[in-house]
């Protein structure tokens, strides 16, 4: 008989789902984290639908319209079967008489008025309209990809859609994510302009089509920091080129307090933009 004694449970004994245990009999142990409120199972939920807005409005449409296509149908043959078995006069008067063997059939007579009404009333369910819009699609996706707004110069490529449900969702943005890592920018982000107690501060030049005013910017902004202080850190070639900040900044007041809190709290802090 083993004797009874504690043993902790931590992160050296636990044993992860999937893991195997080899060179044992028998292990004793405790099941911990289960349940629907964990990690793994929060995870491993449905796959969330790729289909655009649109996509899912019509198929409601559609799915709606045969419902009301199914109703008529099956009213049409419940009220054709009730008058059918009628008296005669009523026959004689707005029934096709058929032939079904030696007698007639008001149940028959239903069925078959069920599938004509489906063939007169098809017309409902607005089928061609999948293809429509497929066509549709297509001309923007062709729009999209003859855009010379979205040509870019420097890989020579236009914009390829890759997805013909790209247009559906245009205009139908919920989130926006940003990024100042490098992850999405390829770290090349510039600071160039700001905006400190509503004053925008930060000339932005086309480098390659404004390079004189972008030189007389820059050595504008120059002769001003050096009349007041000397700065052996600066850096000559800045992207940020303002030649109104330093005006603002050398008399005292609220702005140019405002200024040195900016500079300060984006110096110390990158992800403080105030």
């Amino acid at each position: 008989m083993i004797p009874a004694q504690k043993e902790a449970i931590y992160v050296d004994n636990l044993l992860l789902r999937g893991s195997v245990v080899r060179n044992i009999e028998w292990v004793v142990g405790v099941v911990v984290f289960t349940g629907d409120d964990t990690k793994i199972m929060m995870n491993s939920g449905e796959t969330p639908s790729k289909r655009s807005r649109i996509e899912k409005s019509l198929n409601f449409q559609i799915t709606t319209q045969f419902g009301l296509l199914f109703i008529l149908c099956f009213l049409s043959a419940l009220l054709g079967g009730i008058y059918y078995g009628k008296d005669d006069s009523f026959q004689d008067e707005f029934v096709v008489k058929f032939q079904t063997g030696n007698s007639r059939s008001a149940p028959f007579f239903g069925f078959l008025t069920f599938w004509t009404s489906l063939i007169l009333y098809q017309t409902i369910v607005p089928i061609s309209l999948y293809v429509t819009i497929e066509i549709v699609k297509s001309y923007q996706a062709f729009f999209i990809a003859s855009d010379k707004d979205m040509y870019d110069e420097k890989t020579g490529k236009r914009c390829i859609p890759k997805a013909w449900n790209l247009s559906d969702d245009l205009g139908q943005v919920e989130y926006i994510f940003s990024d100042k890592t490098g992850t999405l920018t390829q770290n090349i982000m510039e600071f160039r302009q700001c905006t400190i107690g509503g004053t925008i501060y930060g000339e932005l030049f086309d480098e390659e089509h404004s390079a004189g005013e972008l030189a007389t910017a820059r050595g504008e902004m120059e002769t001003q920091l050096t009349r007041m202080f000397n700065n052996p850190y600066r850096d000559a070639n800045s992207s940020f080129v303002s030649t109104t900040l330093y005006p603002d900044l050398e008399p005292e007041g609220r702005q140019s307090r405002s200024i040195i809190e900016f500079f300060t709290i984006l110096a110390i802090c990158h992800t403080v933009l105030a």
